[in-house]
């Protein structure tokens, strides 16, 4: 009866990645070229909103359970500059972790893996299962219930970024952007792009 808007999560993560980056290059590391382009679209779609010099490298391992292509794909972005990551390949996120950690750098987990130490994380998209599962049940008691797929995200509390309270504090800067553009995504006025399409017809600033 559920899916998610993980380019909600996906967005939020690239917004972030764009104002920490400090050379203005992120790194985006999926599984498969064409597969979970939410999440791609979703990234990039943040990080334009966020700062518009940052550029997205993008690579792919081609499998869901191969840490050492993982490692491999992020040596080859760190060599173009890129010093914030985003994963979305699964166990490739290990290696990946591997190597932003001897170099130094940062990385956001999506919800396909999200166990990087919280010494390289700053955040993780997070998916609040218990709210999903209470809406439904909510529908069910008051009629409501929607027999086709309830596409849920960050309106309905269930996609949300969870920051690394390491690296971030209630009332910084870029956690009341943050704030703002969940309520713009909420109320509808911020529609985030899923697909290249959309992507390359997007525009959105923060207040």
């Amino acid at each position: 009866s559920i899916t998610f808007k993980n380019e909600e999560g996906a967005f939020l993560s690239g917004y972030l990645a764009a104002k920490s980056t400090k050379t203005n290059v992120l790194g985006y590391i999926g599984a498969y070229e064409n597969k979970n382009q939410d999440y791609e679209y979703g990234f990039m779609s943040g990080a334009k909103a966020a700062n518009a010099n940052v550029k997205v490298e993008k690579a792919f391992t081609n499998s869901y359970i191969d840490a050492q292509a993982g490692s491999k794909i992020a040596e080859e972005l760190v060599s173009k500059k890129a010093d914030v990551f985003f994963t979305v390949c699964g166990a490739g996120a290990i290696g990946v972790d591997n190597v932003i950690r001897e170099k130094g750098l940062k990385v956001i987990d999506s919800d396909l893996y999200n166990k990087s130490d919280n010494e390289i994380k700053l955040g993780e998209i997070y998916k609040n299962y218990k709210n999903a599962a209470m809406s439904i049940c909510d529908s069910v008691i008051f009629e409501s219930f929607n027999k086709n797929v309830n596409n849920l995200g960050v309106g309905d509390s269930v996609v949300n970024l969870k920051l690394n309270p390491n690296f971030y504090k209630e009332g910084d800067s870029v956690t009341l952007e943050l704030e703002e553009c969940k309520k713009d995504i909420a109320t509808g006025a911020l529609k985030v792009p899923k697909d290249n399409k959309s992507f390359e017809t997007f525009k959105y600033k923060t207040k």
